[in-house]
């Protein structure tokens, strides 16, 4: 004799409903935060490329020659 089929009810399909969109959304805003995530990791590696090319180049953010082995540019950094 085969068993018999129970047939949820209203309540429970819905709460399924409930359950699956909820899993979704989950699902959904874990890919925004690690895309999120991603693009933050980006946006820092390329600041840290940027100051080591600074650092490198022994040029200050302000654009003159700054650090050691140079010398300060004609006219500035001189105290009068």
């Amino acid at each position: 004799m085969a068993p018999a089929v129970r047939h949820r009810t209203p309540d429970e399909r819905w709460n399924q409903q409930v359950s699956r969109v909820m899993h979704e959304a989950a699902e959904e805003r874990e890919q925004r935060e690690r895309a999120r995530a991603t693009e933050d990791d980006l946006h820092a590696r390329r600041e840290a490329a940027a100051l080591m090319a600074l650092i490198r180049a022994r040029v200050r953010p302000d654009g003159r020659a700054g650090g050691p082995g140079h010398a300060p540019a004609a006219g500035r950094d001189r105290e009068s």
